[in-house]
């Protein structure tokens, strides 16, 4: 009987203490997720401030493809290579329409503060929901920038992705 009482004891006290953390401590939404993702880990790893790695922010490696990783909170795969970082979200949890627009007005100051020579592109459009901030002619090896795009409406095939890519060809 005493093992009995010390099992419900200890997990009556488990129970408390998740519901507790998760009271002052919640898990933020996938918009926050992802934009920490994007501040936390593309753009250090990118500029060369500080590079970061996946684990350290709570991302989860894969096996492949290679330097990739997946985010439960944020319910996202990430990858990195040594132009770009993207997030991506795909069917059946993709991004909802409410969601894909906050993360497009919530990047807008982000990328004007980290990268204030990036002008606003609107020609850079795929999905209904589209932002880009970008630097060079469209298909020229010295583009380069941050975009958004989301297809919510798209059902079981809607995907976002948040993509920071620097230029294939450094500027003259």
């Amino acid at each position: 009987m005493k093992f009995l009482n010390l099992f419900l004891i200890v997990t009556a006290g488990l129970f408390v203490g998740y519901m507790t953390r998760n009271a002052f401590a919640p898990q933020p939404d996938r918009v926050t997720r992802i934009l920490e993702i994007y501040t936390e880990f593309c753009i250090p790893n990118l500029t060369g401030s500080q590079p970061v790695d996946g684990e350290s922010i709570g991302l989860s490696p894969v096996n492949w493809p290679e330097r990739s990783w997946i985010d439960g909170d944020a319910q996202a795969f990430v990858r990195l290579n040594d132009r770009s970082c993207s997030i991506n979200t795909m069917a059946p949890i993709a991004l909802n329409k409410r969601d894909a627009k906050a993360l497009a007005k919530r990047l807008e100051p982000i990328v004007h503060s980290t990268f204030p020579d990036l002008a606003f592109d609107p020609k850079s459009r795929l999905g209904s929901i589209s932002v880009a901030w970008m630097d060079g002619e469209i298909r020229s090896p010295s583009r380069w920038g941050t975009y958004f795009f989301a297809t919510p409406e798209h059902g079981k095939h809607a995907y976002s992705i948040l993509s920071l890519s620097l230029p294939r060809e450094p500027k003259p």
